[in-house]
């Protein structure tokens, strides 16, 4: 079970819907503004909140049952365009070019459409290494398996511990499919993958769908 450290949070007495946003939680000593980057406490759980320019997402951090508040629901709310489908076939036919090699894609909301960086890296069947020891953070990490299936390992859960979309590539009777998740410091939500990049449904024979 995940230790509880709760350093600030709003208690959620009520809720309201307003142009896709979480509105009127009540805090605990200020005002709670929509979707607050800290955690919420509700009737069924702790959640937690993030926003960034690219998304807002909600994730339950702990289950507690709390009598006279009410109940949320992890969210996910993409707040720029989809991925572009000229710029998922570019990376899908990249992924292809390489069918038996794991690569690695960052993708960065510039203002105004995504741009799609394969860093330099060292691929093999089963790993993949960005071999910049700094790269710039970016606000979706792809990466492929191979000929293996699309899921995310214990690597990954281990590693991703920052604020991201994460999607892998995988292949099942070698047939491509996808599947992608929120990370949120620590906790996942796991998301469709039509909701991240446009027409995937497309290119890959199976979206893992939650």
């Amino acid at each position: 079970m995940m230790p509880l450290n709760i350093l600030s949070h709003s208690v959620v007495k009520e809720t309201t819907i307003q142009h896709g946003q979480l509105t009127g939680c009540r805090a605990t000593s200020s005002p709670c503004p929509p979707l607050p980057q800290d955690f919420l406490w509700a009737g069924n759980g702790i959640f937690r909140s993030v926003t960034r320019t690219e998304f807002r997402a909600v994730a339950l951090y702990h289950r507690v049952l709390t009598p006279g508040l009410i109940e949320l629901s992890p969210q996910f709310q993409l707040l720029v365009s989809p991925v572009p489908r000229e710029k998922v076939k570019d990376i899908i036919d990249e992924i292809r070019r390489y069918p038996d090699l794991e690569q690695l894609f960052y993708l960065y909301w510039r203002g105004e459409c995504w741009e799609v960086f394969k860093p330099e890296q060292e691929c093999t069947p089963y790993s993949c290494v960005c071999l910049d020891p700094y790269p710039e953070p970016a606000a979706i990490e792809i990466h492929s398996h191979g000929y293996a299936n699309a899921f995310f390992s214990k690597t990954d859960n281990r590693e991703e511990t920052g604020c991201r979309i994460s999607t892998v590539f995988g292949r099942t009777n070698r047939q491509l499919e996808v599947t992608s998740r929120v990370c949120i410091h620590g906790l996942f939500l796991n998301i469709d993958s039509n909701r991240i990049y446009q027409d995937i449904n497309h290119y890959c024979h199976h979206v893992t769908d939650f």
